[in-house]
């Protein structure tokens, strides 16, 4: 404790004021704040100490977010969370259970679906390695409102029991929670009029209190790390914004993630413990290249792009191309009949994708005309659009939907893709044959030709298409082949 006085009084020194002391809750960690006097258990919760600087001011403790929300995943792999009965009732949940199993089969149900109802939830997610479980971005895509909006979908088409809705509404809360206390700009911080979002985090509070656990029922490290935080977040804003002249709380600035960030490229200089001289030699490498920029007449150029294989561009002497006019092509329609219909989660996914399309083109073209021929409404296509409506915020304008030749034409591209996806790797430039074949094919009648708006719609759609079906290739050819870098694999073509 001594050292971190003496560091909270040096800043102050230098004109930083220290409101909050975060770590993770590793064990030296954890005895400081039981040194100090900060508390957090089914007895008692205690957040900050006098200041050591001013008196009259506190010092607030917390235990880092990120590292929390990775902490509650990575307790759901290993039991399951008992929620008292009094939020079951208040929430009209059917069960008290909250497990990962109806993630797991998630992942399961929609693994041979090329769109996906929760598209970035992989089987690493729920069964992670040692290092995949410090990722806090896998920990984040699983208790999201993404994944709970799929269980939720699922439940109401009937292919998961209900009891998952237990495990929805509990993701989809620490979701909300995870968000509040990890604002990064304004609009979500929290203000004077913030009543609702203080209101859950209270809640929150008064929950992993009374939360008991599957297995060795005992008060987990996640109950103190997560009461201790929410209730230390409540006390600085209330301190801060409603009895202090601060507009708004902006809590992402109260964790480690910049330290965290500053640390992974100091040992990515190729030291895991530096030395006092190696850290300072990596600090300055750090800060010089904030300060680089390629020029503009250089031949280099960043590669920060989504890498495709080598069939979505030229190919080489062994293949050939293929046109609609090739006399050992089958009719296009001919093939498609033996195309198996979608299923109805997969049509679902589908229907987000093609909203997602007519988004983006929504927001790139200003002619009315053009938008009212593409977008629709949950009653345009109602027998798909259930999982866009339930993933929808309604605050935040809600996703896009739409309209039934739109949809009808979407449809239509995917058939045309799932005619071709067998032989795409040996066609010259796919997204215009596909495109083409498309423009041949359907006819656009019920859209009005000054912006070609339904082409383009679609031209996002088959975009995307191919970044799927790369990611697919690209995983099935690496599974068996080592490469000694990222662009030896990109460079290397698939046979």
């Amino acid at each position: 404790m001594k050292v971190i006085k003496e560091v909270i009084v040096a800043a102050n020194e230098i004109g930083l004021f220290v409101r909050v002391c975060v770590s993770d809750m590793g064990a030296a960690n954890r005895d400081l704040w039981k040194h100090v006097g900060i508390t957090s258990t089914r007895t008692a919760l205690q957040t900050s100490i006098l200041h050591p600087c001013k008196p009259a001011q506190r010092l607030y403790f917390m235990a880092d977010v990120p590292h929390l929300l990775k902490s509650i995943r990575n307790c759901l792999l290993t039991q399951s969370i008992i929620l008292p009965d009094s939020v079951v009732c208040s929430a009209n949940l059917t069960s008290n259970v909250v497990s990962l199993q109806p993630v797991k089969d998630l992942i399961s149900m929609q693994d041979s679906m090329a769109l996906k109802m929760a598209h970035k939830l992989k089987d690493v997610h729920v069964n992670p390695g040692n290092f995949q479980k410090m990722k806090v971005s896998y920990a984040a895509q699983v208790l999201s409102h993404s994944t709970a909006s799929a269980l939720k979908f699922c439940v109401d088409r009937k292919v998961m029991p209900s009891a998952a809705l237990t495990t929805a509404w509990f993701l989809e809360l620490i979701n909300r929670w995870f968000d509040n206390l990890n604002a990064r700009y304004a609009l979500p911080s929290l203000f004077a009029s913030s009543t609702v979002k203080i209101e859950e985090l209270n809640f929150v509070t008064e929950l992993f209190h009374d939360l008991h656990f599957s297995g060795q029922d005992t008060w987990k490290p996640i109950q103190t790390g997560v009461r201790l935080s929410t209730q230390a977040a409540l006390d600085l804003y209330r301190d801060l914004v409603v009895n202090g002249a601060y507009k708004f709380l902006m809590t992402g600035r109260l964790t480690q993630d910049c330290v965290e960030n500053l640390f992974s490229q100091i040992r990515a200089k190729g030291d895991s413990h530096p030395s006092p001289v190696h850290f300072r030699h990596a600090i300055r490498l750090i800060s010089i290249s904030q300060f680089m920029h390629v020029s503009q007449n250089s031949s280099y150029e960043n590669d920060d792009g989504v890498p495709f294989l080598d069939f979505i561009k030229s190919k080489s002497s062994d293949t050939r191309h293929i046109s609609n006019d090739d006399e050992d092509d089958v009719e296009l329609d001919r093939v498609c009949e033996t195309v198996l219909p979608l299923s109805e989660c997969e049509s679902s996914a589908l229907y987000t994708v093609a909203g997602w399309a007519v988004f983006k083109e929504k927001s790139a073209n200003a002619c009315q005309v053009c938008l009212a021929s593409i977008v629709g409404d949950a009653g345009s296509v109602p027998q798909h659009s259930q999982l866009t409506t339930i993933k929808s915020f309604e605050a935040g304008g809600g996703l896009t939907h739409p309209s039934l030749p739109m949809w009808q034409a979407i449809v239509a591209a995917k058939s045309i893709f799932r005619c071709n996806e067998d032989r795409l790797t040996k066609i010259d430039n796919v997204k215009k044959f596909l495109l083409d074949s498309f423009e041949s094919q359907v006819p656009l009648n019920d859209f009005p030709a000054c912006h070609s708006i339904a082409l383009k719609v679609v031209s996002r759609y088959l975009r995307l298409r191919l970044h799927i079906h790369a990611a697919q290739i690209t995983r099935k050819f690496a599974s068996s082949t080592q490469f000694a870098s990222r662009s030896a694999h990109c460079r290397t073509a698939v046979t």
